[in-house]
C-alpha cells in the first residue's frame, strides 16, 4: 500500500472513509517508504536480527530497533546515506566508577584505583577493540612528589592498560597513589 496523503478530502462521505483510511493506515502500520516520517510496524514489535536494518529512504531519517551485537535491543538510526547510528546500550552507571554507552557505539568508563608505578590496570568493563584514549589523575592533591599519570598508546589493550606515575622532578613514583581514570573507546569489535 501507498500512503496518500490527499486522502481523506474534506468531502468524502463517512460511508466511504474505510476505502480511502484502510490503504494509508496500512502504509503507515507497515513502514512503506512513501509515508514520511516513516511508519511504525504496530503489529510486530519483535527487535530485527542483528543485520536486518532497514533501506534507507532519501529526504528521511527512520529510527528502528534491532539487537546489538551482544544480542540487547537496543535504538539504530539510520540516515538517507545509509549511515547507521546507534542511540542506546544498556543502562549507565552513574556512581563513582562506572561505565556508559555514548552515541556512536562509544563505550565511556571512569574508576578509580590505588596503583603503583609501571603497573597493569584492568578496565571494569572490557573494550570491543583497543580504547582510543585513556587519562588518569591522581586523586589526592600532593603536588610536592606527583604530578604525572603516564597511559601510554602502546599498552592499550581491549581489557587493560599499563600505568606510569612521574613525580614533579620527572623521576619515576614508586609509593601507591589513588588514581581515577577516564577511558574511551569502541563498545563493540
Amino acid at each position: 500500500m501507498t500512503f496518500d496523503p490527499s486522502q481523506p478530502t474534506d468531502d468524502t462521505k463517512i460511508r466511504d472513509l474505510s476505502t480511502v483510511i484502510t490503504p494509508n493506515w496500512e502504509a503507515i502500520q507497515g513502514a512503506d517508504a512513501s509515508f514520511k516520517p516513516i511508519g511504525i510496524n504496530f503489529n510486530n514489535r519483535n527487535p530485527l536480527p542483528s543485520n536486518d536494518d532497514p533501506t534507507a529512504i532519501p529526504d528521511a531519517y527512520i529510527l528502528y530497533c534491532k539487537e546489538d551485537p551482544i544480542g540487547n535491543p537496543e535504538l539504530f538510526g539510520i540516515d538517507a546515506d545509509s549511515n547507521i547510528l546507534q542511540f542506546t546500550g544498556g543502562p549507565s552507571t552513574l556512581a563513582n566508577s562506572g561505565h556508559t554507552f555514548l552515541i556512536g557505539a562509544l563505550l565511556f568508563q571512569w574508576f578509580q584505583i590505588t596503583v603503583n608505578n609501571n603497573t597493569i590496570v584492568s578496565f571494569p568493563k572490557e573494550f570491543g577493540a583497543v580504547p582510543y584514549v585513556v587519562i588518569g589523575a591522581e586523586s589526592t592533591n600532593n603536588i610536592t612528589d606527583f604530578d604525572f599519570v603516564k597511559a601510554p598508546v602502546a599498552e592499550y589493550k581491549t581489557d587493560e592498560f599499563k600505568v606510569f606515575l612521574v613525580r614533579a622532578d620527572g623521576n619515576p613514583q614508586n609509593n601507591a597513589k589513588l588514581l581515577t581514570f577516564m577511558a574511551i573507546g569502541p563498545a563493540y569489535s
